[in-house]
């Protein structure tokens, strides 16, 4: 009889267990694929591109630089990703985790010396080997990352001045 008594119990833990498991598991993941890299853009800085203005996330450590946008579902059409650099470079860009396409605005010295407008987002199961990288044609100390054909609809083009942290966001 006390058999079957420590049965049951031991029953009714591992059931109370598997319950516990089940829902912690359930609670951190997500539930559908739309949630998946739901992690939004943090701008910190209002910068001038001709006449517009922008709220840009400054993209400063090398690990920040390495991820960019990758892992952003979106952003908005006032929105962005400044990249600077410590010096001139020919840096190369990928689409690799990119969830939209975007515009490249290569930047040297307060202006815009190059566009790559509407990259693309790779292709499900497109190997990395097979990613398309994308070089400014001459040095470069800064990268502006910003929606697909923004760089179009608001006329930027060489030429065009940047003026940066006109304001900080408050976080």
């Amino acid at each position: 009889m006390q058999y079957k008594h420590l049965k049951i119990f031991t029953v009714f833990l591992a059931v109370v267990w598997l319950l516990a498991v089940y829902l912690n598991l359930r609670q951190n993941k997500p539930t559908n694929t739309a949630e998946i890299g739901t992690k939004k853009l943090a701008p910190t800085e209002e910068i001038k591109i001709g006449g517009e203005t922008l709220h840009v996330q400054l993209a400063k450590t090398v690990e920040e630089q390495m991820q960019g946008l990758s892992k952003i579902n979106s952003i908005q059409e006032d929105e962005g990703m400044l990249f600077a650099f410590d010096a001139p470079a020919k840096p190369s860009f990928w689409m690799k985790g990119m969830r939209f396409p975007i515009d490249i605005l290569w930047i040297r010295k307060g202006k815009i010396v190059g566009v790559e407008q509407n990259i693309p987002t790779p292709q499900p199961k497109q190997a990395i080997s097979e990613l398309p990288l994308y070089y400014p044609k001459e040095n470069i100390d800064g990268v502006l990352e910003v929606r697909a054909n923004w760089a179009f609809k608001h006329n930027v083009k060489i030429g065009t001045t940047i003026t940066e942290k006109t304001k900080q966001l408050p976080k």
